[in-house]
């Protein structure tokens, strides 16, 4: 896990941050659930997946340019940034999806809410 970490590089901490503060508003949602805790988890999802395809993009960009500053005929160099720059966003999705799955075991768990209108009869 740390060399995932090392070799998706700075731009990660955001992804990291916002991902861990939704799996814990998540699992918070889940022992007491709120309205505007679950509002704030699916935002704080939202921007774990928005950073982490800004740091791909920003990786992918850096590979770019250090290819064409090198001079690199055989495209390995950018394959492997490449490379490390999808560790952003798969850290992303992975996170995302935890979240999101405590979220559905606690809409499971609470059932439907009280101040939720009932269905017309």
């Amino acid at each position: 896990m740390n060399t995932i970490i090392h070799e998706a590089g700075g731009f990660v901490v955001p992804v990291l941050l916002f991902g861990a503060a939704a799996i814990i508003m998540a699992a918070r949602q889940f022992w007491a659930p709120e309205a505007p805790r679950r509002l704030t988890t699916l935002w704080l999802v939202g921007l774990t997946v928005v950073s982490g395809a800004f740091a791909t993009a920003v990786g992918l960009q850096a590979s770019v340019r250090h290819v064409t500053r090198t001079g690199a005929e055989d495209g390995t160099v950018f394959l492997v940034g490449l490379y490390e720059s999808l560790h952003n966003l798969t850290l992303a999705l992975v996170l995302a999806a935890v979240a999101m799955l405590g979220l559905l075991a606690a809409h499971l768990r609470n059932g439907p809410q009280r101040d939720a209108p009932m269905p017309a009869e």
